[in-house]
C-alpha cells in the first residue's frame, strides 16, 4: 500500500513528473468542438469570441502532448490580437502561490532561468511552457502561480486533511472544501483505472482531499489576482482532469463568485472517439464549453 500511495501521490501532486518532450515535435492538426452539441468549431478564432473584461478562461491539457502545449500559445495570441485594448494574464498549475516572488523575479530578469526552475522547484521539461510563462510580460500582462504548496497537499494525501498542523491550516484556502461528489466518482474511476487495484475508500478519500485542494486554492489565489485586474483576461493552464466536465476548477471559480468563465477542454484522438467520455448528455453532462481535439 506504500508504494501504491507513492504513486497516486505522483499523479495527484507531481504531475508536472510528466515529460512533455516524451513526445516528438510535429505539426498539430486540430479539430475543435462545441462542447455542448460536438458541433464542429470553423476556426481557432471562435472560441474566443465575445470575451469579456474580467473573464478567465480555463484551458486545459494532457502533459506530455506537445500539440496542447502548442494550442496554448497559439491561444494567447489569438486573444491578445482579438482584444488588444486589454492585457492577457497567465495563471500557471505548476507554481505555487509562495513562488510567486521568485517567478517575478524570473520574469523581471533579476535571476537566471536555471535560479528560478530550482526556486520554483521545477519538475520535468520545461520547454514547452517557457513561451507560455514568458508571453504575457511582452504585452504587459503578467504570469502567476495560483497552487497549493506541494507539501500540503502531500501532507493531506498521506494522512487526511485532520492530520495537518495549525501552521499547515494557514494555507489552506479561506472556506475550503471538498469537490463535489460527483467529481469523487470520476477521480475514483481514473485512480482505480489507472492503479488497476481496488483501493480503500479512506485512502481515495484523502487523496481526493488533496486533489480539491490544487482545485480550491487554484480557484481563490486565481480570483484573488483578477479582482486586481479586472479589465484583463485571466487564462489558467492547467491539467485536464481539473476541467473536464467542470467538477474541478470551474465548479469552485464558480462558488467563489466567478462570473463569466469559458472551459477548454483538450483530448487526444483516441480518447475522443469515446463516446461516454464526451457524450453531452452522458453521467457527467458536456465535457466542457468547448472541446479541442489533436488528431493523429
Amino acid at each position: 500500500m506504500k508504494l501504491m500511495g507513492l504513486f497516486l501521490l505522483s499523479l495527484i501532486i507531481g504531475c508536472s513528473h510528466f515529460q512533455a518532450s516524451a513526445q516528438e515535435s510535429k505539426d498539430c492538426q486540430i479539430k475543435m468542438y462545441d462542447g455542448r452539441d460536438l458541433i464542429e468549431k470553423a476556426d481557432f478564432e471562435s472560441l474566443f469570441q465575445d470575451v469579456q473584461p474580467g473573464e478567465v478562461i480555463v484551458m486545459g491539457e494532457i502533459h506530455d502532448n506537445l500539440c496542447h502545449h502548442a494550442n496554448h500559445l497559439n491561444a494567447l495570441k489569438i486573444l491578445q490580437s482579438l482584444y488588444p485594448n486589454q492585457r492577457v494574464h497567465v495563471a500557471m498549475e505548476f507554481i505555487s502561490f509562495e513562488h510567486q516572488e521568485v517567478l517575478d523575479a524570473y520574469l523581471n530578469k533579476e535571476i537566471s532561468e536555471e535560479e528560478f526552475l530550482v526556486g520554483v522547484d521545477w519538475r520535468g521539461d520545461f520547454s514547452p511552457y517557457r513561451d507560455k510563462i514568458l508571453f504575457p510580460s511582452l504585452n504587459g500582462g503578467r504570469a502567476f502561480g495560483i497552487n497549493s504548496p506541494r507539501e500540503l497537499s502531500g501532507a493531506i494525501a498521506r494522512g487526511g486533511i485532520d492530520s495537518l498542523s495549525d501552521e499547515q491550516k494557514r494555507l489552506l484556502p479561506p472556506n475550503f472544501e471538498r469537490g463535489r461528489e460527483i467529481y469523487f466518482e470520476r477521480f475514483i474511476e481514473v485512480m482505480t483505472h489507472d492503479s488497476g487495484h481496488d483501493l480503500p475508500r479512506e485512502f481515495l478519500e484523502n487523496y481526493f482531499w488533496a486533489q480539491s485542494l490544487w482545485d480550491d486554492t487554484m480557484a481563490y489565489t486565481t480570483l484573488r489576482w483578477s479582482e486586481k485586474y479586472s479589465e484583463d483576461i485571466m487564462v489558467i493552464i492547467v491539467g485536464d482532469f481539473h476541467v473536464a466536465y467542470g467538477g474541478g476548477l470551474p465548479d469552485r471559480l464558480l462558488q467563489r463568485g466567478a462570473q463569466n468563465i469559458r472551459s477548454i477542454s483538450q483530448v487526444h484522438s483516441d480518447s475522443f472517439s469515446e463516446q461516454d467520455q464526451i457524450d453531452p448528455s452522458g453521467p457527467y453532462g458536456h465535457r466542457a464549453d468547448f472541446i479541442i481535439q489533436s488528431v493523429d
